[in-house]
Parts: C-alpha cells; sequence; structure tokens
C-alpha cells in the first residue's frame, strides 16, 4: 500500500459557524492518511481564529490567509 496522502482543500470565506462545521466534518473522518489546507480568502470574520485553533489542535491540518479577498477565480 502507497504512503501517498489525499490533499484536502477548503475554501473559505466569512462564514465562521459553517467554517467550523465544515472542518469538524473532515476531523471526524476515519481516514487519516490526508493534510487538510485551510485557505482563507480575506475573511473579516472569526475565520481566521477557527481555523487558527483547528491548526493547532491538528498537526494534518495547515492554514494559509489571503489579506485581501481576491475574488472568485475565473
Amino acid at each position: 500500500m502507497s504512503n501517498s496522502k489525499v490533499l484536502l482543500v477548503s475554501l473559505c470565506h466569512n462564514r465562521s459557524s459553517l467554517v467550523s462545521l465544515a472542518i469538524q466534518s473532515a476531523v471526524n473522518q476515519t481516514y487519516k492518511n490526508f493534510v487538510h489546507l485551510l485557505v482563507d480568502n480575506g475573511s473579516t470574520d472569526r475565520v481566521p481564529e477557527v481555523c487558527e485553533a483547528f491548526r493547532k489542535k491538528y498537526s494534518y491540518i495547515k492554514y494559509h490567509r489571503f489579506d485581501t479577498n481576491l475574488g472568485q477565480q475565473p
């Protein structure tokens, strides 16, 4: 069996309560051979605090925050 990991990417922008539920859903999975990348597109609510709390608790969670909203990709 391969040691390859699955990359799970979650795009975040505001709505901290929904972001928290989505991250917790990934944490609750039985499959643990993954990296969860949280990408925050310049949220102005509590999303950064929520993401940082999960990142500190789970080593497989990585967090990147853009300082400003870059808009939707074409």
